[in-house]
């Protein structure tokens, strides 16, 4: 399922809108400032070869939605947690795929459903950070729920000081506590890596929570203490969040993609520069 061909026609046939390239930095500097690209119409083996040999980021979102072995490598997946993991609850379960470069940055941000990410060829070091006020502020988690951050947060070098580091090799898989900030550095090879997003009900409760704090303090101008994912109050936060959507109290935050480069397998970067068009698909 991952060799050089059937990652190549998994790109050519996967939606576009599904499908994502991203022009990404080496160095943690720049690590906030990639661009998109047009993926459209590029041949596979193309795409691989530019990523092999440039600085870009392919993702494939929901695989498992749209192509009959991702849905039951997912069943597998979730069967074989479930039988280390009694009473487990998964929801909302989603894998994507990410072919990278070798030694680009990912930049330190943080997701609201849970993660796990499975290392299938090449290697990275995935950096995970505490989940505390130095590391991400509970304002700063409200951006990340309401949409206004695209995940990206603050960061500074000396944060790597009480990072967890893991050598991610092929075979491995990480995980982390939720909301926990991380990036991740790419070894100087291909990397081809598999992303499972999921809610289970502690998870669900959190987005609620957040998600009602953030809309009390942009909204309200009152800042909710309280992020318990259990108990009366967070009962409260959640029909407060079911409630909020409902009345378009808080619109969605809706951020302008646009599109800067096309895929270019004989340049340095593997791209070239395009005039900048609204990605609207």
């Amino acid at each position: 399922m991952f060799s050089d061909a059937a990652l190549a026609k998994l790109i050519e046939k996967h939606p576009d809108e599904l499908s994502m390239v991203y022009a990404m930095p080496t160095d943690v500097a720049g690590a906030k400032h990639f661009r998109e690209g047009d993926l459209r119409g590029v041949d596979g083996k193309e795409v691989i070869d530019a990523v092999r040999n440039g600085q870009l980021w392919v993702q494939l979102l929901r695989l498992n939605k749209v192509n009959p072995e991702f849905s039951a490598l997912e069943k597998q997946i979730i069967a074989e947690l479930k039988q280390h993991v009694p009473g487990l609850k998964i929801f909302g379960c989603r894998l994507s795929l990410l072919i990278s470069s070798p030694s680009i940055h990912v930049s330190y941000h943080a997701d609201i459903p849970r993660n796990a990410l499975w290392q299938i060829r090449g290697g990275k070091k995935v950096y995970v950070y505490p989940v505390e006020e130095k590391f991400i502020s509970e304002e700063a988690l409200e951006g990340v729920y309401l949409g206004e951050t695209q995940e990206a947060i603050h960061y500074e070098p000396e944060f790597d000081t009480a990072a967890s580091v893991v050598d991610l090799r092929p075979g491995m898989v990480v995980t982390w506590p939720i909301n926990g900030p991380h990036r991740i550095v790419n070894d100087p090879e291909l990397s081809v890596s598999m992303v499972m997003e999921y809610f289970e009900p502690i998870a669900w409760f959190r987005y609620a929570v957040y998600y009602t704090n953030g809309v009390m303090r942009r909204r309200f101008g009152r800042a909710a203490k309280s992020t318990r994912t259990s108990g009366p109050v967070m009962w409260g936060k959640a029909l407060s969040s079911v409630v909020f959507k409902l009345l378009g109290v808080r619109k969605q935050h809706r951020h302008t993609r646009y599109l800067t480069f096309r895929i270019d397998p004989g340049s340095q970067t593997g791209y070239s520069e395009i005039p900048k068009i609204v990605r609207d698909f």
